[in-house]
């Protein structure tokens, strides 16, 4: 460590050879996609290069490399999941679109049908329904309301909408 602190590039070439292989493996455990962990270990060894003046090892220069993975991978999730929402997001608009169009452009018999649809969702899915179409809260609000995850509003939502789009 005292000759990477130096900026010795051979330190650093050791330290890459000896933990390299071992940090893909672990995060691919993590990850299950290889081009992600490599990645992700590419990013640790940039990170330790970048500060290497100011690094500080308190434990094994093994236990940091893991935890330095462990914590790029979880950022690394972070920002995927972020991504995921937004489109998500956009797929339930596209959905709320379809639907609220379909409502205002079709005669008495279809929002009967749809009403029917409504009534035949399981009853949480329908709840979740409910409460966002109808009562027009978010799905912030419907997750604290019933104190479950916004993804599980989201997966009730997409599943109500699905349900509802093969009954019409």
């Amino acid at each position: 460590m005292k000759n990477l602190k130096k900026g010795d590039d051979d330190a650093f070439k050791q330290l890459y050879n000896l933990y390299y292989k071992k940090l893909c493996v672990y995060t691919y455990g993590l990850s299950k996609d290889k081009i992600v962990s490599e990645d992700i270990v590419q990013n640790v060894f940039f990170n330790l290069w970048k500060n290497r003046k100011k690094v500080e090892i308190t434990n094994s220069l093994n236990a940091y490399l893991f935890k330095a993975c462990y914590n790029e991978f979880i950022d690394s999730y972070k920002k995927e999941q972020k991504t995921i929402d937004y489109l998500t997001e956009i797929r339930i608009s596209a959905m709320d679109f379809f639907i609220e169009d379909t409502i205002e452009t079709t005669n008495e018999a279809k929002i009967t049908s749809i009403k029917k649809a409504i009534e035949k969702l399981p009853n949480k899915c329908k709840e979740v329904f409910i409460m966002i179409k109808i009562e027009g809260l978010k799905y912030k609000e419907v997750a604290d309301n019933l104190k479950i995850s916004i993804k599980t509003v989201e997966a009730h939502m997409s599943l109500a909408l699905r349900k509802i789009k093969e009954q019409i």
